[in-house]
């Protein structure tokens, strides 16, 4: 089932009529209504038991006679449609001076009559079921009279209110903003009183016979899975424009995938007639065929090749029927002991640069099967290493189902028809997803190996020598073995015999962009989960990270370190700081030793080995950032089967990213070009996520674009503090200290004796040493203010704090420096984003900028260089 926040369009379309039915029913009780189909609130209400028959009341009569013949506290309150007139008439007649039909009335009625309406105009009825009394348009008609005798009754709508749909950008231009109120639920209006408790009973809509209402079910389906995917073809194109990172698209992808399962799972549980996909996806293709007036069967001159006729192309494709005859005939033959091996060019050869709109339906079915035959071998031996696959994508899933049980899901279906969607897309370009997996691979083993040979001989405690095994076991060989190597087709050659098999390395990840991503999504987190624990095992990045602070609020350090004001911006200077940045000498020392996990006593003058003197509160350290990355990442780190269970938890962080975040957005009427994340005028994109947020606050309900948008615009913002490499900053913190230390070597001497540092392990406690001869001199000062007085407002005793200030602006400053010291935000620019490479007319690659909110500073990042505005 869907999770609690999401709705399908026949979901929605039964919520909608039985709220329909009680606001009718409860509204027309309250000015008089009698009719003992309308029980008195004050009854009990049970639910009618099960009866044993499967037949049901086919008639109003029949529904009538059957409802009086259950006692009145086991009735279901079951309303005729042909009731909503005489309901809507009632309240027309009756309604009084200070009553007003609510708007979210009249918007739930507009909505479940363009939800039928889109449904009649596909089956094109013929006119004598159109009229009959359980046909599409005797549905439609009966809501539409309701809503005309309504509207007089109702206060003229506001300009913006009237206006009803977003105009957002390429994303969705339907969002309503009119929802269900309960006010509108649980009636008759907005002016009765507002103490007046909703009611006991609850009325449902009288539902039409199970053949039509299984139809309109089956095309809601297909129709949410077809809005589904166009969002799905913009979130891709918006990639190939450079507008949308690899990973946050793939990651929408499969959970769109996994939102169509569950919306498939619903139609069969409600449905029990329907047995399986390809029975309702024939049964839906037939009819459509014969309504038309055409046969379904394949044309003459297409036999063999197209297994249904191809005039009725655009109908295979909206039911999926097109991938259904590819993924069947597959299934056919394949066991799990007998995998078909491709024969290069059997079935024609792909050609990247044939212009798809120039060619003929038959031509493009043509194409469809060259790609899934020439990859479908592959696919099935790497369902083979489910187990150990560090992302599995739901179209590697859906195979090995099909391989391992003879099931073909329409969610299956969905996934094998986005692959194809991606190959018309990225055409010649199709393997740069691939290109940028490794050139994420070769970033993390290339920090990891400079991680280690900066550290040479140095032991820590809290960094035993398991913890680099670790990394080497699930991170690096992870990465030489899939992305260096092709344990696919290193399979294949040891299992096939006597027959050639494909040639040519990673042919499925430079096919299959999303399994790229989701590949890239599983390293980068495992990669930043691992910087983290090396930062905080060694103390370096969050201690050096006070001492910039202290700095730069006593005025010793004027350029900014882009590096670590961009720590601090994505962990937040209240966890770095404990409480937000101190501004004064006893604060720099007391945030420090909180943090350091250690009592001030540490830093006593001439301290000689007497051991660290823990603080009760022990110590504090960075955590990992990123809300939906953690709620994800065991599916796609450790392969757990959390399908469902995902999509339940994201709506707790899209909850509290749509509260936060609504005002995130400038005033600005256009935006700066290549800022945004996802291609949206300001205005629109301000007004979508106000919607998306009064949705989840009032109603707890998203459609699935609605989710998938939401979902996309906050994995956006995640990708890029993901790909800040924690170990780079580990080192570049280090040197700092290294250097700091040698500078101020003879005055830390001067201060605490020859036992100050005894091995270098402890560099980060001259930090603290640094914060105690401030402290210390500070208090000095006040107790001889005029001390203070005749040196001129000077800080007495803040020669180490300005020497460690002086020593790291001339790091930020030097040359040879400055590039190293703000290399984590370059290295976020191209390679957290991952951004496609495309290019302009000219043949140059045009600038791609983002931006991130680092608190004092807004860091906008671009390929071709790097600028620091203050906000």
């Amino acid at each position: 089932m869907l999770p609690s926040f999401l709705t399908g369009t026949y979901q929605q379309y039964k919520k909608d009529t039985d709220n329909i039915a009680t606001w009718l029913a409860t509204t027309a009780k309250s000015f008089g209504y009698a009719s003992d189909l309308l029980p008195d609130d004050k009854q009990p209400v049970q639910k009618k038991p099960k009866a044993k028959s499967k037949s049901k009341p086919k008639t109003k009569k029949q529904l009538r006679d059957a409802a009086r013949r259950i006692p009145r506290q086991q009735r279901e309150h079951i309303i005729p449609i042909q009731e909503f007139l005489s309901l809507a008439a009632y309240i027309a007649g009756h309604v009084k001076a200070s009553f007003e039909v609510p708007h979210s009335a009249l918007s739930t009625l507009k909505r479940a009559i363009e939800a039928r309406r889109k449904s009649n105009i596909w089956f094109r009825t013929n006119e004598k079921d159109d009229d009959s009394d359980e046909g599409h348009a005797h549905f439609i008609g009966i809501l539409e009279e309701v809503h005309d005798i309504l509207k007089p009754h109702s206060s003229p709508l506001t300009e913006d209110a009237a206006s009803g749909d977003l105009d957002v950008d390429n994303l969705f231009a339907n969002l309503q903003l009119e929802e269900p109120s309960e006010t509108f639920i649980n009636g008759p209006g907005p002016n009765r009183n507002a103490a007046q408790p909703a009611p006991r009973i609850r009325y449902q809509a009288e539902p039409m016979k199970e053949r039509f209402e299984m139809l309109f079910a089956a095309f809601s389906l297909f129709n949410d899975i077809l809005k589904i995917h166009g969002f799905l073809q913009n979130m891709w194109e918006q990639y190939h424009k450079g507008d949308l990172d690899l990973i946050t698209v793939s990651i929408t992808s499969n959970t769109a995938i996994d939102i169509v399962r569950r919306l498939e799972q619903e139609f069969f549980d409600r449905f029990s007639s329907a047995r399986d996909p390809e029975e309702v996806i024939n049964m839906l293709f037939h009819y459509k065929c014969l309504l038309q007036g055409v046969q379904p069967d394949q044309k003459p001159e297409h036999d063999g090749d197209i297994p249904f006729n191809i005039d009725m192309y655009e109908t295979a494709q909206f039911l999926l029927m097109d991938n259904l005859t590819l993924l069947s005939a597959f299934a056919d033959v394949v066991t799990p002991n007998n995998i078909p091996i491709h024969t290069p060019g059997f079935y024609g050869t792909y050609d990247p640069k044939a212009d798809r709109i120039k060619m003929s339906d038959a031509q493009k079915f043509q194409e469809d099967k060259v790609i899934c035959t020439a990859i479908f071998t592959d696919f099935c031996f790497l369902a083979r290493f489910t187990k150990n696959i560090p992302a599995e994508d739901e179209l590697t899933r859906g195979i090995r189902i099909m391989v391992n049980d003879k099931k073909l899901h329409i969610w299956t279906l969905f996934a094998a028809r986005l692959f194809i969607d991606v190959h018309h897309l990225l055409r010649s370009e199709l393997d740069v997803p691939f290109k940028q997996l490794q050139d994420l691979g070769t970033k993390i083993k290339d920090t990891w190996a400079m991680t280690v040979r900066f550290r040479g001989d140095l032991e820590l405690e809290n960094w035993p020598p398991q913890n680099d095994m670790v990394i080497e076991e699930n991170l690096i060989k992870v990465i030489d073995k899939w992305l260096f190597e092709d344990p696919i087709q290193t399979s294949m050659e040891r299992v096939v015999r006597n027959v050639p098999i494909p040639k040519g390395q990673f042919r499925l990840f430079r096919q299959h962009p999303l399994l790229c991503g989701l590949f890239a999504f599983s390293l980068q987190v495992r990669a930043h989960e691992y910087g983290v624990d090396y930062a905080n095992a060694w103390g370096g990045v969050l201690y050096t990270g006070h001492l910039y602070n202290a700095v730069r609020q006593e005025g010793y350090c004027q350029p900014p370190w882009m590096d670590m004001e961009m720590l601090i911006g994505m962990q937040t200077p209240e966890k770095i700081f404990i409480g937000g940045k101190p501004t004064n000498t006893d604060a720099y020392m007391k945030r420090f030793a909180l943090s350091m996990g250690y009592s001030a006593t540490q830093y006593a003058r001439n301290r000689r080995g007497e051991g660290a003197v823990a603080s009760r509160m022990g110590p504090r350290g960075l955590g990992t950032v990123g809300e939906l990355s953690n709620i994800l990442r065991d599916r796609y780190c450790e392969n757990a089967d959390l399908h469902d269970w995902s999509l339940d938890t994201i709506e707790k962080v899209l909850n509290a990213n749509y509260e936060v975040n609504i005002d995130a957005e400038d005033d600005e009427e256009e935006p700066e070009p290549g800022v945004m994340f996802v291609n949206l005028k300001s205005r629109d994109k301000r007004k979508a996520k106000e919607h998306l947020r009064k949705k989840l606050r009032q109603s707890a309900q998203l459609s699935a674009v609605e989710m998938l948008y939401a979902l996309t615009i906050s994995m956006s913002q995640e990708v890029p503090l993901l790909s800040f490499d924690y170990f780079g900053l580990h080192r570049s913190c280090w040197s700092v200290l290294r250097i700091t230390q040698k500078a101020m070597h003879q005055k830390l001497l001067k201060y605490f004796g020859p036992g100050y540092l005894e091995t270098e392990t402890q560099l980060p406690f001259i930090v603290g040493y640094i914060f105690m001869v401030a402290s210390q001199s500070q208090r000095a000062s006040e107790q001889l203010p005029g001390l203070k007085k005749m040196l001129r407002g000077a800080q007495v005793g803040s020669e180490l704090l300005a020497s460690a200030g002086e020593g790291l602006q001339m790091l930020l400053t030097s040359e040879s420096w400055s590039t190293q010291m703000d290399m984590q935000v370059q290295k976020v620019a191209w390679y957290g984003r991952m951004l496609f490479p495309v290019k302009e007319a000219d043949g140059k690659t045009p600038k791609v900028s983002t931006k991130i909110d680092l608190g004092e500073y807004e860091l906008v990042l671009e390929q071709n260089g790097l600028s620091n505005e203050p906000q």
